[in-house]
């Protein structure tokens, strides 16, 4: 999965994680993250990557061991006024015009940067049922839930029977 570089931070910490999973599958050797890493960035990424490694040098690039990397890679991508920023847009999402599972698949992605908002069960099904649209939300309140997967198959139950 190349990375072109971007200004939402979702896109680079989704990039770090499917990296660090294929690291793992392929059994990827610590002195080989880093090149095998830099190996997938492409346009922005990659001229950001070159101004590091020429600033660097040649021997303290081929030095840099996977957690340093990562520390300039979130600096560069993921600074904490972006990531506060994406916190702050998954506090305000709503379902909107976007069906349940569209909604469901952004609480989801945008959720990994709240933890402290969604950290159990009941509050992770509290921020989602209020996001959702008035109808489906008004249906949801009145019945109980267990799991936050039988809250969203009782969205999209509700969302086909609206439809119909």
């Amino acid at each position: 999965m190349e990375f072109e570089g971007a200004t939402n931070p979702v896109v680079a910490v989704t990039w770090l994680t499917h990296t660090k999973k294929i690291f793992h599958t392929c059994k990827c050797r610590e002195e080989d993250k880093v090149e095998f890493a830099t190996n997938l960035l492409v346009k922005d990424a990659h001229y950001w990557w070159d101004m590091i490694s020429s600033t660097l040098g040649e021997s303290l690039t081929h030095m840099l061991t996977w957690a340093q990397f990562r520390a300039k890679f979130e600096e560069e991508y993921c600074s904490p006024i972006a990531m506060k920023q994406v916190e702050e847009e998954f506090m305000r999402l709503q379902q909107g015009t976007k069906t349940v599972q569209q909604y469901t698949a952004e609480f989801n992605e945008k959720a990994r940067f709240a933890h402290h908002h969604v950290n159990t069960e009941a509050r992770r099904m509290d921020r989602y049922t209020w996001g959702l649209t008035t109808k489906i939300h008004e249906f949801i309140q009145i019945n109980s839930y267990v799991t936050f997967r039988q809250l969203v198959d009782a969205a999209q139950k509700r969302e086909i029977e609206i439809k119909r």
